[in-house]
């Protein structure tokens, strides 16, 4: 019998692309709200970012540390606007 290890990731399984280009995020940090926009960078090449006050961020994790002041999950903390 082969057992499976408990510490193999499945992360690669997961989809992690940034959302659309013009995507709203929402977030909430110690009561007061934030929003950011998914913007395309205009770096080389091309790509989708984070724009929270006018400084871009790969990540959304990035854009939500920017506000915590520490490591922050931005899949958790950031949420689309409908």
């Amino acid at each position: 019998m082969i057992k499976k290890s408990k510490n193999k990731s499945t992360r690669h399984l997961i989809p992690h692309e940034m959302p659309p280009e013009g995507t709203i995020l929402e977030g909430k940090y110690l009561g007061k709200p934030y929003k950011a926009k998914i913007i395309m960078s205009i770096t080389s090449p091309p790509a989708r970012v984070v724009s929270l006050y006018n400084r871009e961020y790969k990540f959304m994790s990035a854009a939500a540390r920017a506000i915590t002041g520490h490591a922050t999950n931005g899949w958790r903390f950031w949420h689309i606007k409908s």
